[in-house]
């Protein structure tokens, strides 16, 4: 499956990547609106423009092999737009990159100026698999205050392994990492909160509800 989609969207990239520059893509990519949550079942965005290596170089462009997060895949990953969000201000925007081919996958936040060029990044989002059945260790929301939440599931448990393997459960625990995006559209944390540990079996972390519906404890 992950050759088959691989395929497609290396198809669908060369259709659309070669005539356009980042800004270019960028002016025809729709806003979309705020506050936006990231579900786990959140659609593409349209047109999904990809991003060429020269044009992301100064990215963090992988994804992780394991659920500790230590550990990177070793081969080259496609980076396509997701969203864009208007910033409030004139000199920006902000756009959700994903990364992946097919499975594992992670979102990174960018800014960019009205020339298409990069300001600054956050990682949002860690998953492995498709919309359907995705387990999710990171994910985000943002408002219309360019205020950014990021929950996550840090692994204490299982860390070593393999993020696309089944497993019954693990020791985890959820922090949110709440971010601000200033007026020259620079990333700033803002306060974290850190829950109490308490087990995640797979099922939980591979279901319908989002990492911010839960009810651990402070």
């Amino acid at each position: 499956m992950k050759l088959i989609l691989g395929i497609l969207i290396l198809l669908f990239s060369s259709l659309n990547d070669g005539t356009f520059s980042v800004k270019e893509k960028l002016q025809r990519t729709p806003y979309a609106e705020l506050p936006f949550e990231c579900i786990r079942r959140a659609p593409w965005g349209k047109p999904g423009y990809a991003i060429t290596k020269e044009e992301y170089e100064h990215l963090p462009i992988f994804t992780y092999a394991n659920l500790g997060l230590t550990e990177r895949n070793d081969y080259d990953e496609e980076v396509t737009i997701f969203r864009k969000f208007a910033s409030g201000f004139d000199n920006y925007c902000i756009v959700a990159l994903e990364i992946g081919v097919s499975d594992p996958g992670k979102q990174l936040l960018v800014t960019d100026d009205n020339n298409g060029k990069l300001i600054d990044f956050l990682e949002a989002g860690i998953y492995d698999g498709g919309i359907e059945n995705r387990l999710c260790l990171k994910q985000w929301r943002i408002d219309t205050n360019r205020k950014i939440m990021v929950t996550w599931i840090k692994a204490l448990t299982g860390k070593e392994w393999n993020i696309t393997k089944d497993f019954s459960s693990i020791q985890g625990q959820r922090i949110d990492c709440h971010y601000q995006i200033d007026k020259n559209g620079k990333f700033y944390k803002v306060k974290e909160i850190t829950y109490q540990a308490k087990n995640y079996p797979m099922s939980y972390l591979r279901s319908d509800k989002n990492l911010w519906e839960g009810d651990e404890s402070f």
